[in-house]
């Protein structure tokens, strides 16, 4: 069986579709009693005058609301259930990037949001409506997604759609300027519920804080409907140059029922499925109480560490994962990480950050230096 190197292993996580996990009437006419010749000349005329003032004032109202909305084709996607927590991960990353969709209408074209960037908003192609503090997303050609049979013209190529920056994204929504193909991708990766798709709040939205030394190097909408932020340390991993080894990863932002499933499928499970592996629960990490696991899922012994940090409105839960060699027993501060998984709560946000390819050991001040911050747009 070939074996999956570390990116390979989460981008497989990441095909999960939260559907295997969670699993007026018209006015009546008004009759008019005749009442002579006189007065019926009399009612035309007026009848006349009416008429002429309205067609006036309805041809100027139709032409100031004129917004054709065009009819555009979609599918509902599906994805795969991987589990990598038991295999052996490498450092290595495939060296294929996944550009941007740049496909757009020209700007003279582009539909502009029609109420407060606050609350709910409509353009030519979909309506945004908050309930509840939630946001809900229904396309006016309506929410199905029509099969096109797996064929080479299925509009379908990307799996994700991604954005130079968060402010590309927040224009894009708030304006509708979507191409065909990404209208056809949000309808199929975008979480459906009774209400519609639920999106994130585009007027509240938060940017990631990375350690020292890390950058960004795109934003995209995931398949499951996440926000998320392919990340790399330049003096280890460079994608553009190339590079197949390195410190590179992920942060990921969900809506609340994916992030269940996500914490749900890769954190309260694996620790039930190694329970029985227990060795250490009353031992530190840099001060910190931790657990520590080891099995043997293959030839390699893994060691899994467990540890939390919870303050105000921030909690936070660290998962890492060491393939040992033979009989090696390296101290937990000394050790290098295969992967890094973190679960966190901030303020109310659910992240998800997966980091891979480390070079070297960790310590709290790393960890901490992740974080997110409301972003401040240009309007």
């Amino acid at each position: 069986m070939k074996r999956m190197n570390g990116m390979q292993a989460f981008e497989a996580m990441t095909d999960i579709d939260p559907q295997y996990i969670l699993k007026c009437a018209p006015d009546a006419p008004v009759k008019v009693k005749h009442r002579g010749s006189y007065l019926r000349v009399a009612a035309i005329a007026a009848a006349l005058a009416v008429l002429a003032v309205g067609s006036v004032i309805g041809l100027g109202s139709m032409n100031r609301g004129k917004n054709p909305s065009p009819t555009l084709p979609s599918e509902q996607g599906s994805g795969n259930v991987a589990d990598s927590a038991d295999t052996q991960e490498s450092t290595q990353t495939p060296t294929e990037s996944m550009p941007p969709v740049t496909e757009s209408r020209p700007p003279e074209e582009e539909s502009k949001p029609s109420a407060p960037i606050s609350g709910s908003y409509t353009t030519d192609k979909y309506t945004v409506e908050e309930i509840e503090g939630k946001y809900y997303l229904n396309f006016t050609d309506g929410n199905d997604v029509p099969d096109h049979g797996g064929s080479e013209n299925d509009l379908a190529v990307v799996d994700r759609i991604s954005f130079s920056s968060l402010q590309e994204m927040r224009d894009k929504f708030l304006k509708g300027n979507f191409s065909e193909k990404e209208i056809l991708q949000l309808k199929k990766q975008l979480p459906l519920t009774e209400r519609g798709f639920e999106i994130f709040d585009m007027s509240n939205l938060h940017d990631v804080v990375l350690p020292e030394g890390w950058s960004v190097l795109n934003v995209a909408l995931q398949e499951d409907g996440s926000l998320n932020f392919t990340i790399q340390n330049p003096s280890t991993y460079n994608i553009d140059a190339g590079d197949t080894e390195g410190e590179h990863g992920t942060v990921s932002f969900f809506q609340e029922k994916q992030y269940n499933a996500y914490y749900e499928f890769y954190f309260t499970s694996h620790i039930e499925r190694i329970k029985d592996c227990l060795i250490e629960d009353e031992t530190t990490f840099y001060g910190i109480p931790c657990q520590v696991y080891e099995h043997t899922p293959s030839t390699s012994r893994v060691r899994v560490v467990v540890f939390e940090i919870e303050e105000d409105d921030k909690k936070v839960e660290f998962m890492l994962t060491y393939y040992l060699k033979g009989k090696e027993t390296p101290s937990i501060s000394s050790a290098i990480p295969n992967t890094v998984r973190i679960f966190a709560e901030i303020n109310g946000v659910k992240v998800f950050a997966f980091l891979t390819g480390m070079e070297n050991t960790l310590n709290m001040d790393f960890l901490n230096s992740f974080d997110i911050k409301p972003v401040k747009f240009i309007e």
